[in-house]
């Protein structure tokens, strides 16, 4: 079975070439009202791949219940 580092590596590189085929126009284009561009969305997952990270490393029991924050989250989003 191969390591999901490995599938989240592949699943990158194949978003990537998608992404660099598109042209400027195409990246920019609002394809619904109030929803993001593709340049948008692939910015946006540049940014989150650094917290893959945090996955590498020690972790520990949080001192709270699972369920804590669900209400703010969900109030935020």
């Amino acid at each position: 079975m191969e390591p999901i580092i490995h599938k989240f590596q592949q699943a990158i590189k194949e978003l990537t070439e998608m992404l660099e085929a598109f042209s400027t126009e195409q990246l920019n284009k609002i394809p619904f009202p109030n929803s993001w561009t593709a340049g948008q969305v692939g910015d946006h997952l540049l940014k989150s791949y650094g917290s893959w990270e945090i996955f590498k490393g020690g972790t520990e029991f949080a001192d709270r219940q699972y369920d804590e924050n669900c209400k703010t989250l969900s109030d935020l989003f």
